[in-house]
């Protein structure tokens, strides 16, 4: 028998399970499962598509890795780099590594300033009353926090830390 189209090419449940060396029974579950596809009303499977399916379940079940999944897994980790290269390069995102750095030096200086201020203020402050105290403090701390940079991102792309690793 010559079959020019094997996408149309059926065999009987009992024949699947023959060449698979399974039961008509397990032939039956996969059809339920939409592994085994039926063709029309007949009971009968399409061959082809049928194998398909059930080899790559098998595999699947195995362990084995579908090549074309992984591809795309792959592609679009790929595309996900290069999106946050651009934005890197765009000023729009930045590396951990340069921010942490940037800020810990950002608030070591406020610290400084902070705790400095008792020595600072101590001797002008001997002999004021509460009122007077209160408003030399506040006038100290505004301008040590009006010293505070606004935030730049130029700040963050002028400080690059290299860490002898790839940023990506």
């Amino acid at each position: 028998m010559f079959v020019e189209n094997l996408e149309k090419l059926v065999c009987t449940q009992q024949a699947l399970a023959d060449c698979l060396g399974v039961t008509r029974q397990r032939v039956n579950q996969l059809c339920r499962e939409g592994v085994a596809i039926r063709a029309g009303k007949s009971g009968d499977v399409l061959l082809l598509k049928t194998l398909q399916n059930y080899f790559r379940r098998k595999a699947r079940a195995a362990g084995n890795v579908d090549y074309w999944t992984e591809k795309a897994l792959h592609e679009r980790a790929q595309r996900k780099l290069a999106e946050l290269q651009l934005m890197k390069m765009q000023g729009k995102v930045f590396d951990a590594r340069t921010v942490e750095f940037i800020m810990i030096e950002h608030l070591s200086n406020l610290r400084t300033q902070i705790l400095g201020l008792p020595a600072k203020l101590a001797p002008i402050l001997e002999g004021q009353d509460a009122a007077e105290i209160e408003e030399i403090f506040t006038r100290e701390i505004e301008e040590i926090l009006e010293q505070l940079p606004e935030y730049d991102p130029k700040m963050f792309l002028d400080e690059i830390v290299d860490d002898d690793k790839e940023d990506f």
